[in-house]
């Protein structure tokens, strides 16, 4: 089906000279980003009246100049950021720690980043701290000693002190270090000589970050025999007094202070406020709709907001926390399903479960009323409208109106005595077979349960059938291979990995037995010869299967025949490369091949093949930096999920047919007028088709594909 795109008209073109261009092929076109869906792990937070910065785990640095209502990437700063005083604002420059990548410094609000880690003996990098025009960092080790960068120079200098430092900020000119096991320090000369500021803390009081409103000072500590507490200091240090009457007896994790209130975050995902220093504490909504209590404050200048392991919230006109992070893109997706034009999405974010009938342009939530949080594993597109979720311990959910509304389907799924009480077995895989749908299980360790060598295993129920749409489980697992019995004789299969249909046969990826098919709705399996090992992704393409295998002696790509069946290596292909997931895009394949450590940046992230998977090559276009976790295909194109980048798409159509209309022609150059941003401006997504080479931007590079597609030589 071809969609028809508005355009956003820019004022002019300039005419520039252009001497290089990226080829078309075959009239693929580039990977790009999608708008969703929204959410990240957000370990940092840092603000400056409307201004916030914020750190998203396995992605970088954002920005929001509005308050929190929107947000903008403004920077590739890895791995990641931690959570106290990772993130510095001093004027137009900030400073960003990372535990792993070392330091950055923006000297423009953001726009751009440099590395300034230069002699500092580790990347990981645990606080920064700016005090006049000297830059201040403490790394993870067990050193009693921090580091001190003076003005504009290229070589830190070190600054001995007297205990090992985990945090180092600065409040009312005075600068305040200390944290692991050690008590609380500050220094009123630049870092350069530091004293104890501990009177009225508990021993080994374990501080982590010290904030000031006027002239108090107020720090969050703790130890391993007492709850945290808020102490404030009236005299800049010399005594401090206990301010915890009124806050629960729980962690707390973190502390901000925001304009004449005092604000805390504890473990249990609660957020405190205090307007009269401390002397009295109020709730802030109710808590935090999370199933992760890492929390980190900031604030828009006015009100808190809440960095969490799946988002940023505010409090709505409710009074309650709600998500604010609108073009914040940091999430991991665990599972996609596609049915016609409709992809659904599920996300580490809040919400969690996610549908797009526009190729991506556009997300909305499909979690309706699913009862919190889930650690949701596959997922099957019955329809537009009905998916079934295959979840690790709480069975199957499945919605019939696009996810307005979630039922529990998990009659006949056995249960097991796991860590949390009865358990569901772990649902793997979701396939559909005519009108029966099928459920692979297995990855649990089950209480009484040993193999031939005596110790406790992974192991599941093997597959599961409904022919009633999914209300109801019964086994279909006769000849899959069995693990063992557990001590009162009841039978567990070895896990199934991954579980497709494909012409009315069922091929399963078994754990450390390779792949068995059936060919009678899972009455019966047998194992398809030349392959033992551990399959973790199959696909079927034509006449071929291929079998994705991870091992510790090597990641290999194997295929069979589907009509005389029987394993053997293909050809090319990553090396030394996770293989994560697998799919069938029309008449190729397409495979995800993650780096191991110590990735190479030339190192390719997608394979695809075009004679069925028995030969493979680096992909046309590489999606880049993020790691592939799965695929989906609609009729709007091949989607990929990531681990910490929401999903991006490469969309269906020809490269360089702007407005289209599946036809390449003078058109598109006129159209494409419409659709120029320049160098480093942003596309939008009713102009994908235009950014032929994925920077996100639509400029003269992309002009140059579009002219070699239609073989024009025009300027327009």
């Amino acid at each position: 089906m071809t969609i028809n795109l508005r355009k956003f008209c820019t004022n002019s073109i300039w005419a520039v000279a252009i001497s290089t261009s990226v080829s078309l092929a075959d009239g693929q076109q580039s990977w790009r980003l999608t708008t969703g869906p929204e959410g990240g792990i957000v370990s940092a937070m840092s603000s400056d009246g409307p201004t916030v910065y914020a750190g998203v785990r396995g992605v970088g640095i954002y920005k929001s100049v509005n308050a929190g209502q929107s947000w903008s990437f403004v920077g590739n700063v890895q791995p990641y950021v931690n959570a106290y005083n990772a993130i510095v604002q001093d004027g137009g420059r900030v400073f960003v720690a990372t535990q792993g990548g070392g330091i950055f410094r923006s000297d423009n609000n953001g726009m751009s980043w440099q590395d300034i880690t230069f002699n500092l003996p580790s990347p990981r990098i645990m606080a920064v701290a700016v005090a006049g025009d000297r830059v201040l960092v403490t790394d993870d080790g067990f050193a009693p000693e921090i580091f001190a960068l003076d003005g504009d120079g290229n070589e830190w200098s070190t600054i001995n002190t007297p205990g090992p430092f985990l945090f180092i900020s600065e409040a009312n000119g005075t600068l305040f270090g200390g944290g692991g096991f050690s008590s609380l320090y500050r220094s009123i000369d630049g870092g350069d000589t530091w004293e104890l500021s501990d009177t009225g803390l508990p021993g080994f009081s374990n501080p982590n970050r010290v904030v000031a409103i006027d002239s108090s000072l107020f720090v969050s500590v703790g130890n391993l025999v007492s709850a945290r507490s808020v102490y404030r200091s009236d005299d800049a240090g010399e005594t401090w007094i206990d301010m915890s009457a009124g806050l629960p007896d729980q962690v707390l994790v973190d502390i901000v202070a925001i304009d004449d209130r005092i604000t805390v975050a504890t473990q249990d995902a609660e957020v405190y406020q205090s307007s009269d220093l401390g002397e009295s504490w109020q709730q802030i909504g109710s808590a935090v709709q999370e199933s992760q209590t890492d929390l980190v404050l900031g604030s828009d200048g006015h009100r808190a907001l809440v960095g969490s392991w799946s988002n940023i919230f505010a409090v709505d006109e409710n009074e309650q926390w709600a998500p604010s992070g609108n073009g914040l893109i940091g999430t991991s997706i665990s599972c996609m399903a596609s049915a016609g034009s409709t992809l659904f999405a599920v996300s580490s974010g809040t919400p969690q479960i996610f549908s797009s009938d526009n190729g991506g342009r556009t997300w909305v939530s499909a979690e309706g009323d699913m009862p919190g949080f889930l650690n949701i594993k596959s997922a099957l597109a019955v329809s537009e409208i009905e998916v079934l979720l295959g979840t690790t311990y709480s069975g199957v959910y499945r919605t019939t109106d696009g996810g307005q509304t979630w039922q529990q389907n998990s009659a006949g799924i056995p249960v097991f005595n796991g860590t949390a009480g009865l358990q569901f077995e772990p649902i793997n895989a979701i396939a559909k077979r005519n009108n029966e749908i099928f459920i692979a299980t297995g990855g649990a360790f089950h209480i009484g349960e040993h193999g031939s060598g005596g110790s406790p295993f992974p192991s599941g129920k093997g597959v599961l059938k409904s022919t009633d749409g999914g209300t109801t489980w019964s086994p279909a697992r006769q000849g899959l291979p069995i693990a063992g019995t557990t001590i009162f004789g009841e039978v567990f299969f070895r896990p199934i990995n991954s579980l497709i249909s494909h012409a009315g046969v069922l091929y399963a990826g078994v754990t450390a037995s390779g792949v068995y098919r059936s060919a009678n709705g899972g009455v019966s399996w047998t194992r398809i010869p030349g392959l033992i090992s551990t399959v973790d992704r199959i696909a079927v393409s034509g006449d071929h299967v291929v079998a994705l295998v991870n091992n510790v002696d090597g990641n290999n790509i194997f295929v069979s025949s589907t009509a005389s069946p029987s394993f053997t290596l293909a050809s090319g292909g990553p090396a030394d490369r996770y293989l994560s997931a697998v799919v069938t895009d029309g008449d190729r394949l397409v495979l995800a091949a993650n780096p191991n450590l110590d990735p190479q940046p030339r190192d390719p992230t997608l394979y695809e093949s075009f004679d069925e998977g028995l030969t493979w090559q680096p992909a046309t276009f590489d999606i880049g930096t993020p790691l592939v976790s799965t695929f989906a295909v609609t009729s709007q194109g091949l989607f990929a999920g990531t681990t910490s980048r929401g999903v991006w798409a490469q969309p269906a159509g020809l490269a360089g047919d702007v407005n289209e209309d599946d036809t390449l022609d003078a058109t598109d150059v006129q159209d494409f007028q419409t659709c120029f941003t320049g160098p480093g401006g942003v596309v939008t997504q009713d102009c994908f088709s235009a950014d032929t080479d994925g920077d996100n931007d639509v400029d003269f590079a992309d002009f140059a594909n579009v002219q070699l597609s239609i073989g024009q030589a025009v300027m327009p």
